[in-house]
């Protein structure tokens, strides 16, 4: 009786598909290349698949051929993302599969011709530049599936909500689109790859504020109407404790406290430009900057609210935006609790860290009479959960913040006497400033 084979080896079970883009010392070059590589992935899970870049980026062509050696990969296939084949493909490319073929004569190296040569590439990009003059023509089956109802609507995916949202940035749908798209969607409610979508084509085209410090962010778009306005209160509190806070807003008239003149009332500086907003940060300051100087596109589809009488998907996307170059932690809060699933998604998908919680009546500052329920993601990706103890019934710094809220003036008062001294925090804010703080001094640890 003969012995058994020997089981397949990796390598000759699974070739290894080796994707090779040109690079950039802009490392945001590198994105749309790794959405490919993580498309490729979600298509088949089963396909060993990487990334490598010809120069300026890592790992290069000859550092993943020789780890694939090293790895015993029997069999290497490799895909030059590049739309022609020139001077890289037939003198560099050639030359360093020379070069591997030479030490490691076992590997059998494959070079497939560029995507450019290939007719389904250039069909896709021929379909690209259509829809880029004429968006209607796609737009309108994405429309037919947000708008079939609570039990036949279907979600876009997060390449089409991206999509979706460059043309409502850019105003390139009608105003009939435009609307229909946004009540559509929250009609049905967005999914956590939509709202991911969404998010990432606004980081595509928000202006990423140069600073060296690490720096808390976090939007301020809901206002108070029973209790006070915290934001000013609980930026001013972090910037004494040497963190600085970027706060983005808006200016809106719709009967509730917003943040933006209890900050002017304090004294606290207002950024006209994301420029001025940069360099306060750099001073260690905390500042507002209006959500209209970052990103008039974005304010325009908010004002949708003004016609639709609903908010919409651009109000969720704000909550989302830590716009700085450097080391940050999103402070983000939600109204109703099925969004934090969905925020926790898009952040950890970005590798954003930040501290979500309910908050209060929808701003970032914890509830003064209530229990905090905290979720966390860190710069891995990971999620975690975590609760503070409720405040007693009649605690009075509760007690005193809710009689703070009767108007503007009042909440200025108390906010003025916690800085002063004179009054107490309520105690569910300085447990938030604690875990704040706890956060930020780990940015710097955090992996790149």
């Amino acid at each position: 009786m003969s012995a058994p084979a020997p089981p397949a080896s990796r390598a000759s079970a699974r070739p290894r598909l080796l994707l090779l883009a040109h690079g950039s010392r802009r490392p945001q070059w590198a994105r749309p290349f790794e959405h490919v590589l993580a498309a490729l992935r979600a298509m088949r899970p089963d396909v060993d698949v990487a990334l490598c870049f010809l120069e300026s980026m890592e790992p290069s062509l000859g550092q993943a051929l020789e780890a694939a050696a090293a790895e015993g990969c029997g069999q290497l296939r490799l895909v030059p993302l590049f739309l022609g084949t020139g001077a890289h493909l037939e003198r560099d490319v050639a030359e360093e599969l020379r070069r591997v073929r030479e030490l490691h004569p076992s590997m059998q190296v494959e070079l497939l011709p560029a995507a450019g040569d290939s007719e389904v590439v250039v069909q896709a990009l021929a379909r690209h530049a259509l829809r880029e003059l004429d968006p209607s023509t796609e737009v309108l089956p994405w429309l037919h599936a947000l708008s079939r109802g609570p039990r036949g609507s279907r979600d876009l995916q997060a390449d089409q909500a991206r999509t979706l949202m460059h043309w409502l940035l850019q105003g390139r749908l009608s105003d009939a689109q435009a609307g229909a798209a946004l009540v559509a969607l929250r009609m049905k409610s967005e999914s956590p790859e939509e709202l991911e979508g969404f998010t990432r084509a606004v980081l595509d085209t928000v202006p990423s504020l140069p600073t060296t410090r690490a720096v808390v962010c976090l939007s301020s778009l809901n206002g108070a109407r029973r209790l006070p306005n915290q934001v000013p209160l609980l930026a001013a509190l972090l910037q004494r404790e040497g963190i600085p806070v970027l706060v983005l807003g808006t200016e809106q008239n719709d009967g509730r406290a917003h943040t933006l003149p209890l900050w002017r009332a304090l004294g606290l500086p207002v950024a006209a430009r994301p420029d001025q907003a940069a360099q306060d940060l750099e001073r260690g300051l905390a500042v507002y900057l209006d959500l209209e100087e970052l990103s008039p596109e974005l304010r325009r589809v908010l004002r949708w609210r003004e016609q639709l009488g609903v908010r919409n998907s651009a109000h969720a996307v704000a909550k989302l935006l830590a716009p700085v170059r450097g080391p940050s932690l999103l402070l983000a809060s939600y109204t109703h609790a099925d969004y934090a699933p969905r925020m926790t998604h898009v952040l950890a998908a970005l590798r954003q860290p930040a501290l979500i919680s309910r908050g209060c009546e929808g701003e970032v500052p914890a509830h003064p009479e209530r229990a905090a329920q905290w979720l966390r993601v860190d710069a891995s990706g990971s999620v975690h959960e975590d609760s503070d103890d409720a405040p007693a019934a009649d605690d009075p710094a509760a007690l005193r913040a809710r009689a703070a809220a009767h108007d503007a003036a009042l909440t200025v008062e108390w906010t003025r006497a916690v800085l002063d001294g004179r009054e107490a925090p309520p105690g569910p804010l300085l447990a938030q400033l604690r875990r704040i703080g706890t956060l930020f001094e780990g940015l710097h640890a955090a992996p790149a």
